[in-house]
């Protein structure tokens, strides 16, 4: 009796026609939001964050020679492991994710003729090459301790693992013994004393029920807490997550300053403050670098136009206004209407040089808190 015949399922050009279909699926679902998304993005928003075009012929590389000692160092490290006994798949793995984090930017700024934020390359360079120093240094222990007897090889995962662990104990440690702002790398707010415990009996006051709404503040760490832990809105929008346009962000800043009766000098010395740039102005939209500058370099200032020069092609975080832009915001500030004003239920005011001295002039606003560091309005 002939046994029977089980059907093949289809192919096409080697390959299952079932399994293509997977394929497609599986790149259909984790690629058309991202589709959709930039397909009805506002157009201003990777300016925010960014974009800036590069000439092909003029790939951005990652600066020095360290990165590429360091790739070269570990491909050494890759064949001599090879040699000694190590799976040739480990080592081909590791080896191509540090070829491709080595060579990421000047490729992408090749095929895409732009670039987002360039320094972000070197921090995942960076990630990639320890990380796989660290599995490379890891399997070469283990490759040792076969030589001995079977306990002792048996110790080499648990090693690792108590150094991993002790060094996050560390990292959090030193995370909950942080007395400052969380991003005290700004020098307004690096400056303030004792930020830790004011906060504290800040959010202390504003968890009470009589506070809720929409919060102004020009501190992003009250911003963050108000947004995330007390799922309240923020008058200001903030510049590298908004989706709305340009001019509603210089608006809203220019009516909040207008509020608390900053006049336009101080108004001028806030925005060319790198701290209000970052997250309440443009973010990146301003950026001055060896790679790019948003205006030609005689739109600056001279004392701005050394600070570019001394700028690497790769720092997009350094943000400077040119001169057209400085006059235009201002222009804008002294003709800002206060009429139909946004709702504004809760300003906190920080004692960190920008709003010093200022309060609320209209009378719809009463002090309802204050210490060291903060003062909080509430609307009447």
């Amino acid at each position: 009796m002939l046994g029977s015949i089980r059907p093949q399922p289809p192919k096409f050009g080697g390959f299952e026609l079932g399994g293509i279909a997977a394929f497609g699926v599986s790149l259909g679902v984790g690629i058309v939001p991202f589709l959709v998304q930039r397909l009805r993005e506002n157009p201003q928003a990777p300016v925010r964050l960014g974009v800036f075009g590069v000439d092909r012929l003029s790939p951005l590389w990652l600066p020095g020679w360290i990165p590429y000692g360091m790739l070269l160092g570990l491909l050494v490290l890759a064949l001599g492991l090879v040699r000694a006994g190590l799976a040739k798949r480990t080592a081909v793995f590791w080896s191509v994710w540090a070829l491709a984090a080595t060579f990421a930017l000047p490729i992408s700024t090749v095929v895409l003729g732009k670039t987002v934020q360039p320094f972000q390359f070197i921090d995942r360079f960076e990630r990639v090459i320890f990380l796989a120093l660290l599995v490379l240094l890891g399997s070469g222990l283990t490759l040792v301790s076969q030589r001995f007897k079977r306990p002792s090889r048996r110790l080499v995962l648990p090693i690792v693992l108590a150094l991993a662990l002790a060094f996050n104990l560390k990292e959090m440690n030193g995370l909950v013994q942080v007395k400052t702002h969380m991003r005290s790398d700004f020098a307004e707010w690096g400056q303030v004393k004792d930020y830790r415990s004011a906060f504290d009996g800040l959010t202390q006051e504003l968890l009470k029920p009589n506070y809720r709404g929409v919060m102004g503040s020009l501190d992003l760490q009250p911003y963050v807490w108000w947004v995330g832990f007390r799922q309240g809105k923020s008058f200001l929008p903030p510049a590298p997550l908004t989706t709305v346009d340009d001019r509603e962000i210089e608006t809203r800043l220019a009516q909040f300053c207008h509020l608390l009766g900053m006049p336009p000098e101080q108004y001028l010395q806030v925005i060319n403050r790198r701290l209000t740039q970052i997250f309440w102005l443009g973010h990146n939209k301003h950026q001055a670098s060896g790679a790019y500058t948003f205006a030609p370099l005689s739109d600056y200032t001279q004392a701005a136009q050394q600070a570019i020069a001394r700028t690497g092609k790769l720092n997009s975080q350094n943000v400077i206004l040119p001169k057209s832009e400085q006059r235009r915001l201002i222009r804008d500030y002294i003709q800002t209407s206060m009429i139909n004003f946004p709702q504004l239920d809760v300003i906190v005011l920080t004692h960190d040089g920008l709003t010093d001295g200022l309060e609320p002039i209209s009378d719809r606003f009463v002090k309802a808190y204050e210490n060291q560091v903060f003062q909080v309005w509430a609307v009447r």
